[in-house]
């Protein structure tokens, strides 16, 4: 009776055993499983947001190209099947005061494409640009791209500056006394970004268009300045800086571009 009761003991104890034992090796393929399942969410997450910041180069550029072509467009076939994009209309504006002139005002738009919850990084560098408010002179990229993190990663791409050039001295007529004289000549450009429809999905289309550029021209005398400036600082230069002769007289041709983005074709 005694062994019986022994050899059920023993049975039951390797039982438990082996119970417990498939507990803990199950609970550990279930943590390796989830552990696995979250890196490769990580790693896909984390290769759709650099094609996301791919895509904002890629458009950043194809709006240099449109600067001054104003009724061309530009169209990018692209993908957001894990990214979204989306555009920010902020309120602000940017101020430009040339001299004594009235200031202009310029809106300022931000493009934004947000990525997964996934992705880790350091969230806050400019990824092409700075923020420099004024460009002396153009480095090849007006708009500035922008990663951060507010709540998922976020690429970003915004004009909130002036590229301004002094193109040299050149010999004009006078509008005033018709008289052929020198004058400096400064061109200065804004950006401003404005958005149709946005319906992404697996297949769509970005179209660009430069809607239209409004020139204005003024003439100014002495060593004037120039400022821009915004609710984050201003930023200033005078006509000697940009290597101007203030003893001639300055035209001064202040330009707006109104760029124009949509998303089409979403599905």
């Amino acid at each position: 009776m005694i062994r019986r009761m022994l050899r059920r003991r023993g049975g039951l104890s390797n039982l438990t055993s082996t119970m417990i034992l498939s507990s803990v090796l199950l609970s550990i393929m279930i943590r390796t499983t989830i552990l696995a399942n979250n890196m490769l969410n990580m790693q896909i997450a984390a290769s759709e947001f650099q094609s996301a910041e791919n895509l904002a180069i890629t458009i950043e550029s194809e709006i240099n190209n449109l600067l001054y072509k104003p009724g061309s467009s530009k169209v990018i076939k692209t993908s957001f099947s894990a990214t979204a994009p989306g555009y920010t209309e902020t309120g602000e504006t940017m101020n430009v005061t040339i001299g004594d002139l009235e200031p202009y005002s310029s809106d300022v738009n931000i493009l934004n494409i947000e990525g997964r919850q996934f992705i880790t990084g350091a969230p806050d560098y400019d990824l092409k640009g700075d923020s420099s408010l004024l460009l002396l002179p153009y480095k090849g990229s007006l708009g500035r791209i922008h990663v951060s993190k507010p709540h998922n990663m976020r690429v970003s791409l915004d004009y909130e500056r002036v590229l301004c050039t002094f193109t040299g001295i050149v010999n004009m007529t006078n509008p005033d006394t018709a008289v052929y004289c020198p004058y400096n000549i400064i061109e200065l450009t804004s950006v401003i970004l404005t958005f149709g429809e946005f319906d992404a999905g697996d297949n769509a289309i970005i179209l660009i268009q430069n809607e239209t550029v409004e020139p204005e021209i003024n003439h100014l005398t002495g060593n004037f300045s120039i400022t821009v400036s915004t609710q984050e600082g201003s930023d200033s230069t005078h006509l000697t800086d940009l290597g101007g002769n203030p003893a001639f007289d300055t035209q001064v041709i202040f330009q707006r571009v109104y760029i124009k983005i949509s998303v089409l074709g979403g599905g």
